[in-house]
C-alpha cells in the first residue's frame, strides 16, 4: 500500500487530486487544516504498492521494530481510544502474533482477524440498500452521498424515503434528487413499498432513506423490519463516531436483530476517538461498509481497510517518531 499526502485550498480539491492520480478505490485516511487554516492536507493510500513515508520510502526500510513494543503501543492506543476491554484483548493476541513490521501494520493485521470489511460496491450486481439508524446519525446524507456516486460511474438507479413524519426531510432529499436530475420516491407505506420495488428494472440500484428509530423501542423497530422486509434491500446501519463504545454496542444489537450486516461511519471528522464504532462492530458483528469524512456531499464516502483503520487508532507509530510515543492528545 502506498501513502501520499495531497494538499490543496479546499477538502474537496484535495480529494479530486487523490480520485485523479489513485483513482476511486483510492482510501482516505485522513483530512487536516494546514497551519494558518489556508490549506488543506489529504493523507491517502492505494492497495497494490509497497506501504511509504511522505518521502516515498518504503517503510519495512526505515522502520526498527525494535523501537516500539508492539503489545504495549497498541493497548496504550486502544484504551486511550476507550475501547471495550474485552475487545482490546483479543486485538493484542492477535497483534502480537502477527509478525509484522511496525505496531500500526501489527494492529491492522488484528483488525483484518478480528472484523469485515465490506464496501457498497458499485459494479456488478447493483446494490440496493435501506439505510437504518438512530436519529441524527447521517442517514439521508449519506442516501445521496450514495446516489451521486452512481450517477458518477453511470450506474442505474433509484432514491426513494420513508422518512416522511420529520419536518422538512423529504424537502432536504428532494433538493438534492433534483439537483442529480432523479426522481424521489416517497413511500408511506408497506404497500407502496412493495408496489415501488415491484415496478424496478433487475439492473438498478436502490437507496432507500429512513426516519431515525429508537433501537429501544420494540413497535418503531417491528415497524422497521416489515419495511426493511417488503424492500427486499439490505438494512446497512448509519452510525455516526464519536459515541460510547458500550451504549453504541447496545445501539447496534438491535439493528443486527432485524437483519442488519454492514455499518456505514459518519462523522468520523468531529471524533477524536474510534471506540465506539469497533465496539458497534464487535458488539452486534457489523461490517464496515464505508466512512464519512465530510457531511459535504461533494466528498462522497470512503472505503476503509483494516490499514486505514489502524492509521485512524496508532498514526503516532509513524516511522520518524520517538518509541516512548504516548496515545494522541
Amino acid at each position: 500500500m502506498k501513502v501520499k499526502p495531497f494538499t490543496a485550498k479546499s477538502a474537496s480539491a484535495a480529494i479530486s487530486s487523490v480520485r485523479a492520480e489513485l483513482g476511486d478505490e483510492a482510501i482516505i485516511i485522513s483530512v487536516n487544516d494546514d497551519e494558518g487554516g489556508d490549506t488543506t492536507t489529504v493523507l491517502a493510500a492505494t492497495d497494490g504498492q509497497p506501504l511509504t513515508d511522505d518521502e516515498g520510502r518504503e517503510i519495512e526500510e526505515v522502520e526498527d521494530h525494535s523501537l516500539l513494543d508492539t503489545e504495549e503501543t497498541i493497548h496504550q492506543a486502544l484504551t486511550y481510544h476507550g475501547v471495550p476491554p474485552r475487545l482490546i484483548a483479543r486485538l493484542v493476541s492477535h497483534a502480537d502474533n502477527a509478525n509484522a513490521v511496525n505496531p500500526t501494520l501489527a494492529l491492522a493485521s488484528a483488525l483484518d482477524h478480528v472484523f469485515t470489511f465490506a464496501p457498497i460496491a458499485m459494479d456488478g450486481l447493483p446494490e440496493r440498500v435501506i439505510l437504518v439508524g438512530p436519529p441524527g446519525s447521517g442517514k439521508t446524507i449519506t442516501t445521496i452521498k450514495l446516489a451521486t456516486r452512481a450517477r458518477l460511474k453511470g450506474a442505474a438507479y433509484r432514491v426513494a424515503t420513508t422518512d416522511t413524519q420529520r419536518a422538512g426531510g423529504i424537502e432536504q432529499l428532494s433538493a438534492f434528487t433534483t439537483i442529480l436530475e432523479t426522481e424521489l420516491a416517497i413511500l408511506y407505506s408497506i404497500a407502496e413499498i412493495a408496489e415501488f420495488v415491484a415496478g424496478l428494472d433487475s439492473e438498478q440500484a436502490l437507496f432507500i432513506d429512513t426516519s431515525g428509530i429508537n433501537p429501544y423501542n420494540t413497535r418503531d423497530m417491528d415497524a422497521l423490519y416489515n419495511f426493511t422486509k417488503e424492500s427486499n434491500a439490505e438494512p446497512v446501519l448509519v452510525l455516526p463516531a464519536g459515541s460510547d463504545p458500550m451504549e453504541a454496542a447496545d445501539l447496534a444489537r438491535p439493528f443486527a436483530d432485524i437483519g442488519v450486516r454492514r455499518m456505514i461511519v459518519t462523522r468520523l471528522d468531529l471524533a477524536r476517538r474510534v471506540g465506539g464504532i469497533l465496539g458497534a462492530a464487535f458488539g452486534a458483528r457489523l461490517d464496515f461498509a464505508e466512512i464519512s469524512l465530510s457531511p459535504n456531499v461533494a466528498e462522497g464516502l470512503t472505503t476503509i481497510n483494516p490499514v486505514a483503520l489502524a492509521r485512524l487508532i496508532m498514526p503516532h507509530t509513524a516511522p520518524e517518531q520517538p518509541s516512548n510515543t504516548e496515545a494522541p492528545k
